[in-house]
């Protein structure tokens, strides 16, 4: 029964990005179709705005700033640069060019997160290397030396938990029963 508990993990993690995918494959289409068509009303696709930034963010794609040079009057251009995201849905061919970047980098990571959410080899990395992952999700860079330090420390917990179950499969259970019972009394 436990088995069945940990396989809706990679289940949840299946679900979530399909949907997140084929959310974003239908704003994709959207914005594909408003730009191959006449200059026509975008209302539908502003309303997407706030969608697409998020379903952006849960993918770990961030907006791009785009440089912008646009002539003025006589022997002035007019130089800025502006965010993607802020300025979805547009027609401008250099901000159009990043909007279909960003998606389709987006709708690449929710595909690969689809695939690795029943790998085995990606399991075990994610086991392996959990408390750097774990770090850098909550915003620490994978580089600083106290994610290393943790990061050995996980290591060295998982060898002697493997060792003293090899060799102690007895004991080990009445240490994980005091354990418990000495954290939740």
């Amino acid at each position: 029964m436990e088995i069945f508990w940990l396989l809706l993990i990679p289940l949840y993690i299946l679900v979530d990005s399909a949907v997140s995918f084929y959310r974003l494959r239908s704003i994709y289409a959207d914005y594909c179709e408003w730009l191959g068509s006449a200059p026509a009303n975008n209302i539908h696709l502003r309303q997407k705005r706030s969608l697409l930034r998020q379903l952006l963010t849960h993918a770990n794609v961030s907006d791009a700033q785009v440089p912008i040079v646009e002539p003025m009057e006589m022997n002035h251009v007019m130089s800025s640069n502006v965010s993607a995201l802020d300025n979805f849905p547009a027609r401008h061919r250099r901000i159009s060019s990043v909007h279909i970047t960003l998606i389709n980098d987006a709708l690449g990571v929710y595909k690969e997160r689809m695939w690795n959410s029943f790998n085995p080899l990606w399991w075990v990395s994610v086991l392996v290397f959990f408390p750097r992952s774990l770090c850098v999700y909550l915003g620490v860079e994978a580089g600083n030396l106290a994610v290393k330090i943790v990061q050995v420390l996980w290591w060295l917990a998982g060898i002697v938990f493997t060792v003293y179950k090899l060799f102690f499969p007895e004991n080990l259970k009445h240490l994980l029963q005091g354990l418990y019972h000495t954290l939740i009394p």
